[in-house]
C-alpha cells in the first residue's frame, strides 16, 4: 500500500538506456502536498524521462524517488499507478464507446459518476451533440473523433480516476486553442488539493504553478517562480520572450 501518498515527492535521480550515456545527471527535487510545478526544457532534455520514473514505466538508476518517506521500488506497481493519473499528448483510446472509454478511470463508478466527470472535463456538450451520444464508438484508437475531443474525453477518465498525483504530459500541444482553454478550465479546480507535474511548452499552461523547473541536458539548471526565471534563466526568457512575439504578431 502507498501509505504515505499525501505527503510529497523526493526525486534523487541518475539516469541511463542501458549506456554510458546519463539521460538524467544529479536531479535532485522536492515536490510538495499539494504543490503543483511545470517541468520546462529543450526537446531531449529529460521531462518525460522523468515523469515516465515516476509512473514506475522505468527502473530508477541507482540512486531513489520517495514518495513519503517510502521508496517507489518497494510499492506494488499496480498501487503506485492507481495513485497516479496520466494525460499525454497522444493518449490511447480503445475502440469501443465513449462510456466504456471513460468508465476505464474507474470501473466501480456508476453512470452519473461517468456524465459529471465528462461535463467536468468539458466534454458533456460535444458528446451530446453526437447522434449516439456516449454509446458513439470512437474507433481504432478514437480515429473518429478529432484530436481536441479525444483528449476531453482522456481528461473525463482522469477525473473519474480522481488521483490524488497528476503528470501531464504536453497535453495541449495538438490541440487547437479552444479545446486547450476548455481543457484549463477544467484543470484549474481539478488540479486543487493534489500534487500537479506538468510538461508544457506553453506559457499559458503553466503560469499558475508554484514553481518553473527548467531542465536542460539532463540537469536542472533553474528553479522558480515565473518572475524570478524571467531574471535567471536565458533559457525561459528566449521562450517567454519567441511567444509574447508570436501572441502580438497575431
Amino acid at each position: 500500500m502507498v501509505k504515505t501518498i499525501e505527503n510529497k515527492y523526493i526525486i534523487q535521480e541518475d539516469f541511463s538506456y542501458n549506456g554510458p550515456d546519463k539521460i538524467l545527471s544529479n536531479i535532485n527535487l522536492n515536490i510538495k502536498n499539494n504543490e503543483k510545478i511545470a517541468i520546462l526544457g529543450p526537446t531531449g532534455a529529460g521531462k518525460s524521462t522523468i515523469v515516465h520514473l515516476l509512473a514506475g514505466f522505468y527502473e530508477p538508476g541507482q540512486r531513489s524517488i520517495f514518495i513519503g518517506g517510502q521508496n517507489i521500488k518497494d510499492i506494488p506497481l499496480h498501487q503506485l499507478r492507481k495513485h497516479i493519473g496520466i494525460v499525454s499528448q497522444e493518449d490511447f483510446l480503445f475502440s469501443t464507446t465513449i462510456y466504456d472509454n471513460i468508465k476505464i478511470g474507474n470501473r466501480k463508478a456508476s453512470k452519473n459518476d461517468v456524465i459529471n466527470a465528462s461535463k467536468l472535463a468539458n466534454a458533456y456538450k460535444f458528446i451530446q451533440s453526437l447522434p449516439q451520444k456516449f454509446d458513439t464508438v470512437v474507433g481504432e484508437a478514437g480515429e473518429f473523433l478529432s484530436g481536441g475531443q479525444r483528449q476531453l474525453i482522456c481528461l473525463a477518465r482522469l477525473i473519474l480516476k480522481d488521483p490524488p498525483i497528476l503528470i501531464l504530459d504536453e497535453p495541449t500541444s495538438a490541440i487547437d486553442s479552444r479545446t486547450e482553454r476548455l481543457m484549463q478550465e477544467s484543470l484549474n479546480t481539478f488540479l486543487r488539493e493534489r500534487i500537479s507535474i506538468i510538461i508544457s511548452h506553453r506559457l499559458s499552461t503553466i503560469l499558475n504553478v508554484e514553481k518553473i523547473v527548467i531542465l536542460e541536458n539532463g540537469y536542472i539548471s533553474a528553479i522558480g517562480t515565473h518572475e524570478e526565471l524571467l531574471n535567471r534563466s536565458g533559457f525561459y526568457r528566449k521562450i517567454f520572450t519567441n511567444q509574447v512575439k508570436s501572441i502580438m504578431e497575431k
